[in-house]
């Protein structure tokens, strides 16, 4: 108890200077270092199951293709099995050659098939029937055939599916193929049916794997691997048995991390297994950046640490100096006065605290003004609100829509299905500008809206124009204000490629940019001159424009994003004379998820 007493004692007499070091010392430097080990610690572990959590995620997303797949084969082999006209193909006895060429040529399911699905890369039905001719569907056994594994597997299988990785001796090869012995309604056998999968479509399942990814067929055969070193023979036993154990492992002189999955076709006697490669060096990568990122953390904490140490050393002679800085700032009109150690019960802190009261009325006082303001600006949003309001409701929306399905249906029944095609975009179009709702819309219906304009600009200007719309997310649940991009998209089509007589193009692009949603709106049009581009931009951005007419045009979109979403957003405008035109509207990234009324 003396000792601690003393050192009580030591710490109430030391003088202001070296309490504040000791202070700064024992609350920053100590408490600063553990954080960043803590840190630097939970980084680690939360990299190495980000890349667990992604390749059991990229499997499941492997084994629902399969199961597609899967499905796909089924309905193939099951339609093909009870297919009366290919057992009459099979089956007959013919007398001369020409009766089984018309034969062949009279059966095409094979054929629509393979048209139908860019899954199935072949079909053939194998017949037991001497009288057949050979061609690259329906094929007789011979006893060569007979003796090869997959037949007798096939028959073996009784009519049950199975799936078998086999050489296709007509293309070259060996290709994963589904076999089924297939029966006529008497139970005879009719022959065995093969269809095999297109490997490249198989390889389009694991194409764009960010981890070396295998697929196997009973564990011991590879279907497809997007291993980089080919011409490494893969040990299937080994990387198998490593998976089962959930840990670590070395092949090929690289250390890995194994995840292994098993999935089955239900219809098929087989197993099939997905087997994800997560090189431990390449994850470990990252964890290492997020370390030396936590040291770095830690050592310019220490270093900022000391410097507030030095400053607020010297804090208590400085006061008045610091409350004078203060109220230098409030002159200046920085009304964020900060503590900087002037605060205290002495005549200086109570200065401190007549000032602080001060500035906390100045604040009052700009608040009800700021108020009165945003009052003022919501009248304003109001009066745009009611002349929208007048614009959009001017014709009855059901005549002119109920009109123009006449049209159409008229020119339906005359055989112009093209004609009827516009009349039908054209009333869907006219029908969403009519009838627009004063509530936000989703961002799709907007880009369904531009379909429909631009599919009638390009049937009246046939191949002068042409569009592309580039969207790289979900806009299903965002929100937006109505008509925002229609109008910027007919601006480019009458004042950009009105004119042109071929190889005009339109692009729409939304995208994440920063902290923006982006919607780039470009045209290889007529452009504008330095001095018209000028002359837009000094009406865009002005204090008001109101609208004229029927038309929405650009400084109506501007206003209206600005006057909805805030400052930060509206339109750019970048154009080149005979170059084109590009209008980006910049858009909060994360849109209304409810469906809201303008200025609501």
């Amino acid at each position: 108890m003396n000792f601690f007493y003393k050192i009580k004692g030591y710490v109430i007499n030391m003088k202001m200077r070296k309490k504040l070091i000791l202070i700064y010392t024992i609350s920053a430097v100590i408490p600063i270092i553990t954080l960043g080990i803590v840190m630097t610690s939970s980084m680690k572990n939360m990299v190495i199951n980000r890349a667990v959590t992604e390749a059991n995620t990229n499997n499941d997303r492997i084994k629902y293709r399969f199961g597609e797949l899967f499905k796909l084969m089924s309905e193939v082999s099951d339609r093909l099995y009870t297919d009366e006209k290919l057992q009459k193909v099979a089956t007959t006895r013919y007398t001369i050659p020409w009766q089984v060429v018309e034969a062949y040529e009279n059966y095409k399911e094979f054929d629509s098939l393979l048209r139908s699905y860019k899954e199935i890369k072949s079909i053939r039905f194998y017949a037991d029937n001497d009288t057949l001719l050979d061609n690259s569907q329906i094929i007789g056994t011979t006893s060569e055939i007979k003796s090869k594994k997959w037949y007798q597997v096939a028959i073996a299988k009784r009519g049950r599916s199975y799936w078998q990785y086999v050489y296709d001796e007509l293309n070259g090869g060996k290709n994963l193929c589904l076999t089924k012995y297939i029966k006529d309604l008497r139970g005879n056998p009719v022959g065995v049916l093969v269809i095999y999968v297109d490997n490249q479509y198989l390889q389009s399942i694991i194409k764009e794997e960010p981890f070396e990814t295998i697929i196997t067929l009973d564990k011991d055969k590879i279907l497809i691997s997007n291993n980089k070193n080919k011409n490494k023979k893969i040990n299937i036993r080994y990387l198998e048995n490593s998976a089962a154990e959930n840990s670590q492992t070395i092949y090929n002189g690289r250390r890995y991390r194994l995840i292994s999955e098993n999935f089955a076709d239900s219809q098929a006697d087989n197993a099939f297994q997905v087997m994800t490669m997560l090189r431990v060096d390449v994850i470990t990568a990252s964890v290492n950046q997020v370390g030396l990122l936590g040291v770095c953390i830690i050592i310019f904490s220490i270093i900022l640490a000391a410097v507030l140490i030095v400053i607020f050393s010297s804090a208590f002679t400085r006061r008045i100096l610091l409350l004078r800085g203060e109220m230098d700032r409030v002159v200046s009109g920085d009304l964020e006065v900060k503590d900087r150690g002037i605060k205290r019960d002495d005549e200086i802190g109570i200065l401190f605290q007549d000032l602080d009261y001060m500035i906390i009325s100045i604040k009052q006082l700009i608040h009800e003004v700021y108020e009165e303001k945003i009052y003022k600006e919501q009248i304003k949003n109001k009066q745009k609100e009611i002349e929208f309001k007048m614009l959009a409701s001017q014709i009855n929306p059901h005549f002119l829509y109920n009109t123009l399905e006449t049209i159409r249906m008229e020119a339906h029944y005359n055989g112009q299905y093209k004609i009827a095609e516009v009349v039908k975009s054209l009333g869907k179009m006219l029908r969403r500008n009519l009838e627009v709702s004063y509530k936000l819309v989703t961002l799709k219906s907007e880009i369904e809206l531009l379909n429909n304009y631009l599919y009638i600009q390009k049937f009246r200007m046939e191949d002068r124009v042409s569009y592309d719309i580039q969207i790289d997310f979900d806009i299903d649940k965002y929100y937006v204000l109505p008509l925002l991009l229609q109008p910027i998209v007919e601006n480019a089509v009458v004042h950009g490629l009105e004119n042109k007589s071929h190889g005009g193009k339109i692009v729409l692009k939304i995208e994440r940019k920063d902290k923006f949603l982006r919607i780039l709106i470009r045209d290889n049009g007529a452009g504008m001159t330095k001095m018209k581009l000028y002359e837009l931009r000094e009406k865009l951005y002005s204090a008001e424009h109101s609208v004229e007419g029927k038309s929405i045009g650009l400084i109506n979109v501007h206003n209206r994003i600005k006057l909805y979403y805030g400052e930060r957003y509206g339109l750019k405008i970048l154009s080149k004379y005979m170059e084109g035109t590009q209008v980006y509207i910049y858009l909060p990234v994360k849109g209304d998820e409810g469906v809201k009324y303008i200025g609501s």
